[in-house]
């Protein structure tokens, strides 16, 4: 996380020259930039390896969703969903003769 678009390619930076140094390659295809704005938005330009990153609205990390604008309906849609088809599995339960 970082404060200012130079902030985020100054940690960039050092995330690629420490991945070298062990060897490491980046993915560039799973690296995403989300910039939480409210309003006048403008394009953030973070290069990395000589590739520009890819800005997202939306990123799903460890099955939450996060938008950039802090809006949660996304992620309470998705809660829901995750509750209704885990009480549609366990109506088979429900409604079976074995355990009446």
């Amino acid at each position: 996380m970082a404060g200012t678009e130079e902030e985020l390619q100054e940690l960039t930076s050092k995330l690629e020259t420490v991945s070298r140094k062990y060897r490491m390659e980046i993915n560039k295809e799973k690296i995403k930039i989300l910039v939480n704005r409210s309003n006048n938005h403008k394009h953030t330009n973070i290069w990395l390896n000589g590739q520009k990153l890819e800005e997202v609205e939306t990123f799903k990390y460890h099955g939450s969703y996060i938008c950039n604008d802090g809006n949660s309906g996304k992620e309470i849609k998705s809660r829901l969903a995750m509750a209704s088809a885990a009480i549609s599995r366990l109506n088979v339960i429900w409604k079976s003769k074995i355990y009446r």
